[in-house]
């Protein structure tokens, strides 16, 4: 595995290991602790948000919560830990959204939805989050289901950034291997995982203990077609005219309707390969890390139908413990321009890296 040779480092004083130390803490981080959660995704598929009166199809949006979380139920090996989104802010890019009107009524509703809500998440004594719910979302009716709907996308995320799997022993200077990091897989409603390794490691620099992360990873999702508005070939090799737009997909499989946006459009089921890179700052004296940062990008995979055209998969964030009283500014809400460019009349695109 050379791509994990970044990680080598040398092996640790034998002096060090003789400092008493706290640690395998996992349920600690979540005793009435208060979180910053800041993350961004870029994606080729439609993140689908706001109201059905006023959809919102998302190519790239960032979050910003603030959740505080305390221990619950204990399930066997299972801690469950309720955090409730104290405050929360959205911004969202999508080619056919425009501020100051019906778009930013629709992403205040969003995260009016997301405030008060819950993240229940069951932890084991690994550090590893294998179950997430919600607690807290109105879904009365067709409306505040679909935002419900968004809420759980954005707020998966999140949950995934509480991941984090420990070993037994004093980690320093030590390597080992997971096989499960659900920030790997896209940010999307229809999303499915292959094959995924990762490797930790932790050492002592000035006097910290920095965890570092590597990791590879397979995932898919649907996409929107670049050949919509095409008739679809059937399966004798005539055509299909039963959709009034369909897609040429020649030997890549047959038509797919997104019955859940818009009954007509038409998408490609893409393979990704994924990567992550991380870095994290562990309190040994708590036993847990206190800030976590990351970044993942993905790529078509060669056997992917139209992976010539297909477009990257960009996630990135933040995680930081906050103090009790604490209190974090977060941006302003609302519609920005597309990442990398500016528009005239739109708030720019600005990396949670930077913020």
């Amino acid at each position: 595995m050379i791509w994990f040779a970044a990680l080598a480092q040398p092996a640790p004083d034998p002096e060090i290991s003789e400092e008493i130390i706290v640690w395998q803490r996992p349920f600690a981080r979540f005793n009435d602790k208060r979180w910053l959660v800041r993350t961004e995704v870029i994606t080729p598929a439609v993140t689908p948000l706001g109201t059905v009166k006023t959809p919102i199809r998302a190519n790239a949006w960032q979050l910003e919560v603030v959740v505080h979380c305390r221990l619950a139920d204990h399930r066997k090996r299972l801690r469950e830990a309720d955090c409730e989104v104290e405050d929360a802010a959205l911004r969202i890019h999508g080619s056919d959204l425009a501020p100051g009107g019906r778009d930013d009524v629709a992403i205040a509703d969003q995260i009016a939805a997301l405030r008060g809500t819950t993240l229940q998440l069951q932890a084991n004594r690994k550090g590893a989050i294998p179950n997430v719910d919600l607690e807290g979302l109105d879904e009365d009716n067709l409306e505040k289901r679909r935002i419900a709907t968004g809420s759980r996308t954005l707020l998966t995320q999140v949950s995934a950034a509480f991941h984090m799997e420990f070993p037994k022993e004093d980690p320093r200077g030590r390597s080992w291997v997971s096989y499960n990091e659900p920030l790997l897989l896209i940010a999307a409603p229809s999303r499915g995982m292959g094959s995924m390794e990762v490797l930790h490691r932790i050492d002592v620099v000035d006097e910290q203990w920095i965890q570092q992360t590597q990791g590879r990873s397979t995932s898919t999702t649907r996409v929107p077609n670049p050949n919509a508005g095409l008739p679809c070939r059937s399966a004798v090799g005539g055509i299909d005219v039963s959709s009034q737009k369909a897609a040429a997909l020649g030997d890549f499989g047959s038509c797919v309707r997104n019955e859940t946006t818009q009954p007509d459009f038409l998408e490609l089921e893409m393979s990704y390969a994924m990567e992550i890179a991380g870095v994290s700052v562990v309190d040994r004296r708590a036993g847990y890390p206190t800030e976590r940062v990351w970044t993942v990008t993905g790529n078509p995979t060669a056997g992917s139908p139209g992976s010539t055209t297909g477009s990257s998969y960009w996630s990135a964030g933040m995680l930081r413990e906050l103090g009790p009283e604490e209190k974090v500014v977060l941006g302003a809400s609302g519609v920005i321009g597309p990442p990398g460019k500016v528009v005239e009349g739109l708030p720019p695109w600005v990396s949670v890296g930077t913020l």
